[in-house]
């Protein structure tokens, strides 16, 4: 039986199975972008979100059974399209225990399933971050990893029959429904409605807008948050930069 907390977590993290690729990988959507840019994180505990993965886990391994069956192989491979739109770095940064919890258990149980990921809708600064950090990985991974400012609907439709494919991503399905947002004084709430002049500040947490990233505070924002948790310690640790040659870089790639 699926654990008590399912509905909650669905919500909370909208992730879809979308069925077999034409080369016979599992293609799965998420909204990635909404959960890292919200507190969401914080609506259930950890082990509920390690409860819940796992049964995402076990979905997936049905869907690899019936790609074997269609393809006359085994088949477990896993393409992996992934929404950045609305993510921000703050409460992506909070929710990085979350994401070691997560990938822990899949490293553990299913160690090598990627078949292929693609970034959409993903923010300049993370692009140029991208193609910096990626020399310093291994090419059999970062070969699999593949960014895109806007919706590649090409890529897409040659990856999976369109039938099965979300309108949002250049498909024939119905749209994926957005993240339910949680908040600690009013509990979980529809992201996708505009915000209600009503609301309690605070209540509804701001998606990154392109006006905001040319503000150059907001900017400034992005760019100690991301060299302070990510980017200084990468590159003391590889390359040998000092914390303002770091700096320098990210405000320079921002």
């Amino acid at each position: 039986d699926p654990p008590a907390s399912v509905e909650v977590h669905d919500a909370l993290r909208v992730r879809r199975i979308l069925g077999c690729g034409k080369q016979g990988q599992v293609v799965v959507f998420e909204r990635m972008g909404e959960l890292l840019g919200t507190e969401n994180f914080r609506g259930l505990p950890m082990d509920e979100w390690i409860l819940n993965h796992v049964v995402f886990m076990e979905n997936l391994a049905i869907q690899f059974r019936k790609a074997s069956e269609q393809q006359g192989k085994p088949m477990a491979r896993m393409a992996y399209i992934a929404d950045a739109s609305g993510i921000q770095f703050g409460p992506a940064t909070r929710g990085l225990p979350y994401i070691q919890g997560v990938t822990d258990v899949a490293d553990a149980h299913c160690p090598d399933i990627l078949d292929a990921v693609y970034l959409v809708n993903v923010p300049r600064m993370a692009t140029y971050l991208w193609g910096f950090a990626k020399r310093f990985l291994n090419p059999d991974v970062s070969e699999k990893v593949h960014f895109f400012s806007d919706v590649p609907t090409d890529v897409f439709r040659e990856l999976i029959d369109p039938a099965l494919l979300p309108a949002e991503m250049g498909g024939q399905a119905d749209p994926i429904p957005h993240t339910v947002i949680w908040h600690p004084d009013t509990g979980p709430f529809v992201g996708a409605e505009p915000p209600d002049p009503d609301d309690p500040p605070g209540r509804r947490p701001r998606f990154l807008s392109a006006k905001e990233t040319e503000d150059p505070s907001f900017t400034q924002q992005i760019v100690d948050t991301t060299a302070d948790h990510f980017v200084i310690p990468l590159l003391q640790n590889w390359v040998g930069f000092t914390p303002q040659q770091v700096r320098g870089f990210v405000a320079w790639a921002t």
